[in-house]
C-alpha cells in the first residue's frame, strides 16, 4: 500500500495531527498549574525570580531547598533550570506555560513521526504516531509544567535515536565523527534534564559498538572517550551531589515509594516487581484507570491484543527479526531499565506521567517488531482503522479527564490577579493583597521545614497568591486591596491606598 505524492501527504499529516492536537488539549491551556508537583514548592523557595544566580543554585534542588526535604538521591539540574526560565519570563502567566509544555508533547510526536519513518516509510508509521500522540495518560504530563523538563530528554533521547540510526548505516563513514559529536551532544543534555537517559545512553552505546564491530567498522577510541565524556561528567556532578546529601536514602512517604530492589531478597526477588510494574504501566496506558488492573486485564487487553497479532501474524519473520535483533534488543534494554529505575524509585505507583517514556519506547518496538512491507494493502488498511478507532477512544478519554468545571472557580480567580496586575504593574509604589483569600483556589499551604518525617519541626504557611504574586503582594499597606466574591466567582476593589 503505497503513497502516492508522500512528500504532501507527510506535510498535510503533521498539519492534521497538530491542528488534532490542539483541539483535544485547548481546555487545558486555562488549567492552573501552579499548584502541580513542585511548581509551587519551588516559587516558595525562590526570593527573587529574576536573579540567574539564584537561579542556578536551585539547580540541585533537592539539597538547596528547605522545606519538604527528601528524594535527595534524584539530581535534574537543567530540569530546575528549565522552571527558572520559565518563571523568569512568565513568572505567573500560567497559560504561556502550559501552551510551550503542549509544544514539547507535539514536537516529541514529531521527532517520533520522522523516526518511526526513518525505520519503515510505509503508511502504518501514521497509525504508530496517533497511537502514541493521543493517549489519555500523557494528559498527566503534559498538565505538569514542572515536568516539562522530562519532556525535553524525550525529546533528546528520540533524535539521539535519530543520529544513532544514522551512525551505523553503512553509507555513514564519510559523517562518524560529524554525527557522533552531535550524539554526545544530545545525551550528555539529556542526563542532565532527566537521569534515566544515562542508563538509555548506555544502552545506546553498546548497540551501536556492536553494531560497528559487526560492520567491522569499529568506533576509533577517541570516538568512545568523546560519547562517554558527557555521561562521565555527568556521574562527577552526581558523586559531587551525592556527597553533600545528608539523607540520600530518605523519600517521603507521600510520594509512594516502595523500594523494590531494597526488599528484594536477592535478583530473582526483582522479577515480580517488574512483571507488576509493566503490567500496570500496560493496563493505565489501554485503559486510562489502574484500579481494575487485575480483574479486566485479561478481556480487555491480551484478548484484543492476541486477535490483532493473529490478525497481522504474516508480518513477523524470522528474517526480519534477525535483521532487527540488535535494535529490538536495544529498544527492549531501555525499556526493562526503565522499569527497574521505576521499581526502586516508586515501585506500582500510579503516577501516570511515569507512563509516557514507557509509551514512547513501547510503540518504536512494536512498530520495529514487525515486517509492514508483508503485509496486504487491505489487512494495512484495516490496522490504521483500529489505529484512529483507538485514537478517537484515547481522545473522548483526554476530554471527559480535563477538570473544566471543577477548575473554573480557581481558573477565574487567577486569570482575573494575573490581568489585575498586567494592568497595574507599571504604577508607581504598585501593590496588593486579598482580603478573604478563597479557602478552595487560595488556601493556606502548610511548608515544613527539614524533612517530612521531623513532625516537630515548624511550619511556613502562605497562601499560593502570597507566593505566586510575591513581587507584589503586601500584607501591610498595600496599594490595593481586593476582596473576593464566591458567589459571583470575581474580586472587587475593596480600597485603594495611595503612597504616602
Amino acid at each position: 500500500m503505497k503513497l502516492k505524492n508522500e512528500g504532501s501527504f507527510f506535510f498535510a499529516f503533521l498539519f492534521f495531527i497538530t491542528a488534532a492536537l490542539f483541539i483535544i488539549y485547548c481546555p487545558t491551556f486555562n488549567h492552573v498549574s501552579y499548584f502541580d508537583g513542585k511548581q509551587l514548592d519551588y516559587l516558595f523557595e525562590r526570593k527573587d525570580l529574576s536573579s540567574f544566580k539564584e537561579a542556578w543554585r536551585f539547580t540541585d534542588f533537592s539539597l538547596v531547598t528547605q522545606h519538604g526535604k527528601g528524594d535527595e538521591a534524584l539530581y535534574r539540574p537543567l530540569l530546575f533550570l528549565w522552571i527558572a526560565a520559565l518563571v523568569r519570563f512568565f513568572p505567573y502567566h500560567y497559560i504561556a506555560w502550559n501552551l510551550i509544555q503542549f509544544t514539547l508533547h507535539l514536537s516529541a510526536t514529531y521527532f517520533l513521526f520522522l523516526l518511526l519513518r526513518a525505520l519503515n516509510k510505509g503508511i502504518i508509521a501514521y497509525g504508530a504516531v496517533l497511537f502514541f500522540a493521543f493517549l489519555a495518560i500523557n494528559l498527566h504530563i503534559i498538565e505538569n509544567v514542572h515536568l516539562g523538563g522530562y519532556i525535553i530528554a524525550y525529546n533528546l533521547f528520540l533524535i539521539a535515536l535519530l543520529l544513532t540510526r544514522k551512525i551505523i548505516s553503512p553509507a555513514a563513514s564519510g559523517r562518524t565523527d560529524r554525527d557522533l559529536y552531535a550524539l554526545a551532544f544530545v545525551i550528555g543534555v539529556a542526563v542532565f534534564f532527566y537521569e534515566v537517559m544515562l542508563a538509555a545512553a548506555l544502552v545506546i552505546f553498546i548497540f551501536i559498538l556492536v553494531q560497528r564491530h559487526r560492520q567491522k567498522a569499529p568506533l576509533s577510541i577517541k570516538a568512545k572517550i568523546l560519547f562517554l565524556l558527557p555521561v562521565l561528567l555527568y556521574l562527577i556532578a552526581y558523586l559531587n551531589h551525592i556527597h553533600a546529601a545528608p539523607r540520600l536514602d530518605y523519600a517521603p512517604r507521600s510520594s509512594g515509594a516502595t523500594y523494590c530492589l531494597t526488599t528484594a531478597e536477592n535478583f530473582l526477588g526483582l522479577i515480580p516487581c517488574v512483571l507488576g510494574t509493566f503490567r500496570q504501566r500496560i493496563h493505565e496506558i489501554f485503559l486510562f484507570n489502574p484500579m481494575e488492573l487485575i480483574p479486566y486485564f485479561k478481556w480487555r487487553i491480551l484478548i484484543p491484543s492476541l486477535l490483532i497479532f493473529l490478525f497481522i501474524k504474516e508480518s513477523l519473520t524470522w528474517t526480519h527479526l534477525k535483521k532487527k535483533l540488535l535494535w529490538l534488543s536495544m529498544l527492549a534494554g531501555i525499556l526493562l531499565v526503565y522499569l527497574l529505575i521505576s521499581c526502586f524509585g516508586r515501585g506500582e505507583n500510579t503516577s501516570f506521567y511515569y507512563c509516557y517514556f514507557f509509551a514512547l519506547v513501547l510503540t518504536l518496538l512494536f512498530y520495529s517488531f514487525f515486517d509492514w512491507t508483508r503485509l496486504s494493502g487491505f489487512k494495512k488498511s484495516i490496522l490504521l482503522l483500529i489505529f484512529a478507532i483507538f485514537t478517537c477512544y484515547q481522545s473522548g478519554m483526554i476530554l471527559s479527564n480535563i477538570p473544566v468545571a471543577r477548575d473554573k472557580p480557581r481558573e477565574n480567580y487567577y486569570s482575573f490577579l494575573s490581568r489585575f496586575i498586567e494592568q497595574h504593574k507599571n504604577e508607581p509604589d504598585f501593590s496588593f493583597m486579598i482580603q478573604n483569600p478563597d479557602p478552595e483556589s487560595d488556601p493556606p499551604t502548610p511548608f515544613r521545614r527539614g524533612y517530612e518525617d521531623e513532625t516537630n519541626a515548624p511550619l511556613d504557611i502562605q497562601n499560593p497568591s502570597q507566593i505566586i504574586y510575591s513581587k507584589f503582594y503586601r500584607q501591610e499597606r498595600p496599594k490595593y486591596s481586593l476582596i473576593w466574591d464566591p458567589k459571583a466567582l470575581l474580586f472587587t476593589l475593596s480600597s485603594k491606598n495611595e503612597p504616602s
